[in-house]
């Protein structure tokens, strides 16, 4: 019983290795590519690279595939030992052999033309390869390599087989000399790590070794030798993925566009890129992803914490949660000069009038769009030109349709998103009343020093956080030095350090100084009402893009409707 069922268990062995492999793909490390091509191409299947411990863009590839796995990868599949003995198994019989010393594309080239498998030799005719040359029932054997590596009398003992050797001095040389017997439809360029999965996938083409992979002029290429052997098969079967690419209005609607087409060209045949027709134009967060048909949905903009968090809760359980559960990832390109990497804080934008009342800002912004899953990309960071720019985009965006996994689905970080919301303790729109009374010249219903203490917060873009301890006012001790226009930049920067001065000292300063001069602290306190005395709802919680101390009531206020305006 014992000797039946070990027959039967070879008998079943045997069927499975000779058996025809049904579609699927092969994959095995860089070193062993030489040996597996000829097999993936007999049976028409993939051939794709890998390292030892996969990359995820390997396995995301090869999710719900038939896998055979040649070698010691760890990847789940069908496991095939990294000899060529093994792999030939993949013929029940063939009437011609290669045989070569495993590092040569020469005869992996011959081996494919031919139909035939590799077999490795030495000085000597290993016996694995020569019970395998007898098996196979072979007629004819080609020798790919030097007489000094394979030496004739090695194969003495191979009776009645026609033995003829083809080799040119060396590999290379030998590679270009063979192909000129052969007709070819377009031609492939490919380093020689990935010169196997390039003849195992345009098994018709003239092949070039070179740098980088292209197939007829167009340019294929990814963050690694494993994901751009990924890309090359999905180039070959019309499957890239794709990328839904749209922008906000950054330098001007020319400019932009062609930003965009530089990123799209860069990419080149890697991916299949799709430029979103209303862009540039605000709400191209949302756009992109709502217009997307499958794989990557990414935007350029500027850092607005209000969008970023509105995009990120619109995915998770939001407006664009459906949309999103399409997508295989999205990417915040981000264009402006805020680097969001080093940035502790990122305040509420100043044309920000749609966002909760009580949304300051985010804390750890990078951290805050990457914990959710979303990618980010800084293209200013780190480069100094525009095609440097559109190089980090473009290798960012091919990296990220290979790897994304669906990421900004995952619940798995909300608790972490969350403590990076910075909120309000108080309703900013409170402090709008008490701006029009000093407007006006009314008194106020806060007492002047806390609402100073508040406002001074609210305008320097920082969460306002009330306070229990007392804050005592002070009187201006000499008149204001500064007249005239304070920007946006210049004014925040005045209210971020009297809410300092304050906090620390738990006291009014009597002045603030500004470009070398100084404002008291009553003209402080009319800069401060007339920054935000519209903020009575969201909608009109936009800051003047400047302010003018010591004008009259009247021009003040034209100065802000005229900003308001633009």
């Amino acid at each position: 019983m014992k000797k039946f069922s070990l027959i039967l268990i070879l008998v079943i062995t045997a069927f499975i290795t000779l058996s025809p492999v049904a579609a699927g793909i092969f994959v095995t490390d860089s070193s062993h590519g030489i040996m597996t091509a000829p097999a993936a191409a007999h049976t028409n299947n993939q051939l794709i690279l890998s390292s030892l411990t996969p990359e995820k863009s390997v396995l995301n590839y090869l999710t719900g595939q038939n896998t055979i796995v040649v070698g010691d990868l760890k990847i789940s599949g069908t496991k095939i030992s990294a000899r060529t003995s093994s792999l030939s198994r993949y013929w029940s019989t063939s009437n011609v052999v290669i045989l070569t010393t495993g590092n040569d594309i020469s005869a992996t080239y011959l081996a494919i033309k031919n139909n035939a498998p590799i077999l490795i030799t030495e000085k000597t005719l290993p016996s694995a390869t020569k019970t395998e040359i007898k098996r196979l029932k072979a007629k004819k054997i080609i020798i790919c390599g030097s007489k000094t590596s394979i030496p004739d009398s090695s194969l003495s003992s191979l009776k009645n087989i026609k033995k003829t050797r083809i080799w040119y001095s060396n590999d290379v040389l030998t590679f270009k000399t063979i192909q000129k017997s052969y007709s070819y439809n377009i031609k492939v360029t490919a380093p020689k790590s990935l010169m196997p999965v390039a003849m195992a996938t345009w098994k018709s083409a003239r092949f070039e070794i070179s740098d980088k992979v292209s197939v007829s002029g167009n340019g294929i290429w990814a963050p690694n030798t494993a994901t751009t052997s990924i890309a090359m098969n999905k180039y070959f079967k019309h499957d890239l993925p794709n990328i839904y690419l749209a922008s906000d209005s950054i330098t001007g609607t020319t400019s932009d566009k062609e930003l965009m087409i530089k990123i799209k060209n860069a990419i080149a045949g890697s991916a299949n890129v799709i430029i979103d027709p209303s862009s540039p134009g605000s709400n191209e967060a949302a756009r992109a992803i709502k217009n997307a048909p499958s794989g990557i949905a990414a935007y350029i903009a500027a850092a607005c914490p209000g969008t970023i968090y509105d995009i990120v809760t619109g995915v998770k359980t939001g407006y664009l949660k459906s949309d999103a559960s399409d997508l295989k990832g999205i990417v915040f390109i981000n264009y402006g000069k805020t680097n969001l990497g080093t940035a502790s804080y990122l305040g509420r934008s100043w044309d920000d009038n749609f966002s909760n009342v009580y949304f300051a800002g985010i804390y750890s912004p990078a951290q805050y769009i990457q914990s959710s899953g979303i990618s980010l990309i800084e293209p200013r960071v780190g480069t100094s030109t525009e095609d440097q720019r559109v190089s980090k985009i473009a290798s960012n965006l091919v990296y990220n349709a290979y790897y994304a996994n669906k990421e900004h689905l995952s619940a798995s970080n909300s608790t972490t998103t969350s403590a990076l919301i910075a909120k309000h303790q108080i309703n900013p729109t409170t402090l709008s009343g008490d701006a029009q009374r000093i407007i006006n010249g009314q008194n106020t219903t806060m007492k002047r020093a806390n609402w100073i203490y508040l406002s001074s917060q609210y305008i320097a873009g920082l969460p306002i956080k009330n306070s229990t301890v007392f804050m005592s006012d002070s009187t201006p001790t000499s008149a204001s030095t500064f007249s005239g226009t304070l920007n946006k930049t210049e004014y925040k920067d005045a209210a971020a350090r009297v809410y300092a001065f304050m906090k620390t000292n738990k006291k009014v300063p009597s002045s603030v100084s500004v470009k070398g001069k100084t404002i008291n602290i009553n003209d402080y306190t009319k800069m401060c009402a007339q920054i935000i005395y519209k903020h009575t709802e969201k909608k009109y919680m936009t800051f003047p893009a400047s302010v003018t101390i010591k004008g009259s009531v009247l021009d003040n206020t034209i100065n802000y409707l005229q900003n308001l305006m633009g």
